[in-house]
């Protein structure tokens, strides 16, 4: 995707998780991970996906309940998350992490 393209994406994720479409942008959170962490990729790809990263952890938070298809999946990527340097991503998705390993 080019930088324009993966701006907008990143955008329109974190709308999609303020519209409480909750589980839409599961897929891309690695790929927001990686932008946000590239210091050579566009501003504004990176801080869009900041954002979509931020609004992610955001409650109301489709949280992995063991029961949940995915769970064992779904775990792990809020887990990657947790070693941002950003505390407003990485401090709560480390708490759903604890909540999700707390209901098995």
């Amino acid at each position: 995707m080019s930088a324009t393209e993966r701006a907008e994406l990143f955008s329109q994720l974190a709308a999609d998780k303020v519209g409480e479409l909750l589980c839409a942008g599961l897929i891309f959170l690695p790929a927001a991970k990686e932008t946000l962490l590239d210091t050579q990729a566009d501003a504004v790809a990176r801080a869009n996906a900041r954002r979509f990263l931020s609004a992610w952890v955001t409650q109301p938070v489709a949280e992995p309940y063991p029961r949940d298809a995915g769970f064992v999946q779904r775990v792990p990527l809020f887990r990657e998350l947790t070693d941002l340097p950003v505390p407003v991503i990485a401090n709560p998705a480390g708490w759903i992490v604890e909540r999700a390993q707390r209901a098995r």
